[in-house]
């Protein structure tokens, strides 16, 4: 079937006549600009503002994330929420988990626990599979009792939910759920195989952990080239724990042939995050150490500062 776009003009005059998906569409045009039209980003959300009075989902989500998160435009959490809360009446899983998200932090709205599991609920029961971040935010919540009574085994079926859908932050609670036996009984090959789903995914505390497991031989065979593989997978990604234990890998030769200048190098930066252990074993290290080992881990250090920066969360 042969689609027809209409011209700007006639967008235009659909738009004016009150269509709301031409509204919408206008709008769109105005916000990213064309060759026949100046981008304006004021009056784009005028004519957002025009479609979502019709109802059109397009508009209200689009409302949504540019007062919640735009950043042309100062933020208005208030009617930020406003616009997820009529897009999760209309029964989109994703407004209904931004909506538990406003509740849950008191964006833009009273902080409220209550409210906000309800609505990670409303979304995490959508039509099968279910939304699996709202999944995970539930079962975070029933972790912790936060809106809900704390209950492990309700924590550990939204976390399996969310998992078997690929959400990696979902894998790894799993996983350690599995590890520590809360809500399940301790299952370590099952921790050790929600672990690797997360790693893979590039979730450093997850290949901390994984590595962790092939070190000690928990839940899989045990095997320290591998374990040093993904400790250096994780302290690529600035993890402190992996780039300590990377460290004395190189220090010991396990998984890997001796070399202290890079075993310094790894504990230094672990050290330099904070790490009291890493500070003492890397100075103890350096007392061992040649004038030309300690040159050499000092310019692999300089060099790894540079290309290998520190990250937040995970």
């Amino acid at each position: 079937m042969k689609v027809t776009r209409l011209t700007p003009d006639r967008l235009i005059k659909a738009a004016q006549s009150g269509d709301p998906q031409a509204q919408f569409d206008v709008g769109n045009l105005l916000w990213n600009g064309s060759p026949d039209i100046r981008r304006d980003r004021s009056a784009a959300i005028k004519w957002y503002r025009e479609s979502a009075k019709g109802d059109y989902f397009d508009a209200i989500l689009r409302l949504a994330r540019i007062f919640d998160s735009d950043g042309e435009f100062a933020p208005n959490y208030e009617e930020a929420f406003c616009w997820y809360k009529q897009a999760a009446e209309l029964a989109s899983p994703y407004a209904q988990y931004c909506v538990g998200h406003c509740y849950a932090h008191g964006h833009g709205i009273q902080k409220n626990n209550e409210e906000a599991a309800k609505w990670y609920r409303r979304s995490a029961l959508q039509k099968p599979p279910g939304f699996s971040v709202a999944q995970h935010a539930l079962g975070i919540c029933f972790q912790s009792g936060l809106g809900v009574s704390q209950d492990d085994f309700e924590a550990m079926y939204w976390f399996r939910r969310a998992a078997e859908q690929g959400l990696a932050l979902a894998q790894y609670d799993l996983a350690n759920a599995c590890r520590l036996g809360k809500g399940t009984p301790r299952d370590f090959e099952a921790a050790a195989k929600w672990y690797r789903a997360a790693a893979i995914q590039g979730h450093r505390a997850a290949q901390y952990n994984f590595a962790v497991c092939h070190f000690h031989g928990i839940g899989v065979a045990q095997n320290h080239v591998e374990a040093v593989t993904w400790y250096r997978k994780a302290a690529d990604q600035g993890q402190s724990d992996a780039r300590f234990n990377l460290g004395l890998c190189y220090r010991d030769g396990d998984g890997v042939e001796i070399d202290w200048p890079q075993a310094f190098a790894w504990l230094k930066l672990a050290a330099d995050q904070g790490d009291k252990e890493a500070k003492e074993t890397s100075a103890a290290l350096a007392d061992l150490m040649t004038r030309e080992e300690i040159e050499q881990a000092i310019q692999l250090c300089q060099h790894m500062s540079k290309t290998i920066e520190p990250k937040v969360g995970q």
